[in-house]
């Protein structure tokens, strides 16, 4: 039996061990033993992201004696777009929107068995940001707010407690429309959503103007020596 706490780490240790009883013949044997510290590996969670719009997260939750490394086990991957460096970073711009994407990220370092650990990344809808033209009430509006890219199914809404212009409504294909029969200034949030994609939101503003009343000239005839009465109402 070999017992006792090791107070140094160590590989490939070779020594002998001899056998013997009385009456036999003794026998040496060799063996080898490795001292290694643990490589404590904590579940960590990344950002989520958005497709073509930079990413940058940072793998930091493994810790041991010496400096930790990281690497992609060999059938694991990243979104489309994304790279992995020794130290941990992940970053790039993704191209393809996926949710909870499952890989697996080996920790080395010297002296230490490698340890596993799947850890899961997003990368969701991405919804451009919009200039939205004003409108006049009585008079028809429609603004084209589909800007989101990501998915070739994506739907458009207004999220909750937002709220449109009385007169006006938004469609799935992401086309705002109607005759506004209320002014003001409004701030809308849109949200941009599809199955299997976490979705994302914009904010757009604008104003809806009152209806301008139309003047029709007056022409006035006045013949010399007569007299005129006018009374001119708005």
């Amino acid at each position: 039996e070999i017992y006792g706490t090791p107070n140094k780490e160590i590989k490939n240790y070779s020594f002998t061990i001899v056998s013997s009883a009385v009456g036999y013949s003794s026998i040496e044997t060799e063996f080898t033993i490795n001292i290694f510290y643990d490589i404590v590996f904590n579940h960590q969670s990344l950002p989520i992201g958005k497709i073509g719009d930079s990413y940058v997260a940072k793998i930091d939750s493994a810790s041991s004696k010496y400096p930790v490394t990281y690497s992609l086990l060999s059938s694991s991957r990243l979104p489309y777009g994304l790279s992995m460096t020794e130290s941990g970073y992940i970053y790039g711009i993704p191209s393809e929107a996926i949710s909870n994407l499952d890989f697996v990220v080996i920790a080395t370092t010297d002296f230490a068995l490698p340890v596993e650990r799947t850890l899961t990344i997003t990368i969701g809808l991405n919804y451009n940001s919009i200039s939205a033209n004003n409108g006049m009430v009585g008079r028809e509006y429609e603004l084209n707010v589909a800007t989101a890219q990501g998915s070739n199914s994506i739907k458009y809404s207004l999220a909750k407690g937002s709220i449109l212009p009385e007169g006006l409504s938004i469609s799935e294909d992401g086309i705002i429309s109607g005759t506004p029969t209320e002014a003001g200034e409004f701030e809308v949030t849109l949200v941009a959503s599809a199955d299997n994609c976490y979705e994302d939101k914009t904010v757009i503003k604008f104003t809806i103007f009152e209806e301008q009343k139309v003047i029709t000239p007056l022409v006035i005839s006045i013949f010399v020596g007569g007299s005129v009465a006018l009374v001119l109402t708005a």
